[in-house]
C-alpha cells in the first residue's frame, strides 16, 4: 500500500496541511502488488519548490529523501511505503 501526504513545516517545525500541491498515483487506488510500477506525480505546485521523502516500514522509520523531480517511477516492495511532498 501507498499512502501520501502534502504538506510544508512551519515555524517550530509543525506539520501543516493546505493547498500547497497535489499527489497523483498512476495507476491511481494505493495499493499494488510487489513488483508493480506506479508513477508519483506532484503538480500546482504552490510556492518555492517541494522535497519529496519517502518512509519504508524496514527502516527504522527515518525519513528519505527520494526525488525533487515532478514525476517518478517507484517499483512497489513488498511492504507499505509512504510518500510526502514537503513544500519550502
Amino acid at each position: 500500500t501507498i499512502t501520501t501526504q502534502v504538506g510544508r513545516y512551519s515555524s517550530g517545525n509543525s506539520w501543516k496541511t493546505g493547498n500547497y500541491g497535489t499527489v497523483t498515483l498512476n495507476p491511481a487506488g494505493g495499493s499494488y502488488k510487489a513488483g508493480e510500477s506506479v508513477t508519483i506525480s506532484v503538480s500546482n505546485i504552490h510556492g518555492d519548490g517541494y522535497t519529496f521523502q519517502k518512509w519504508e516500514r524496514w527502516n527504522g522509520q527515518a525519513w528519505e529523501t527520494e526525488s525533487n523531480n515532478q514525476s517518478f517511477t517507484y517499483e512497489m516492495p513488498s511492504y507499505n511505503v509512504q510518500f510526502r511532498a514537503v513544500f519550502k
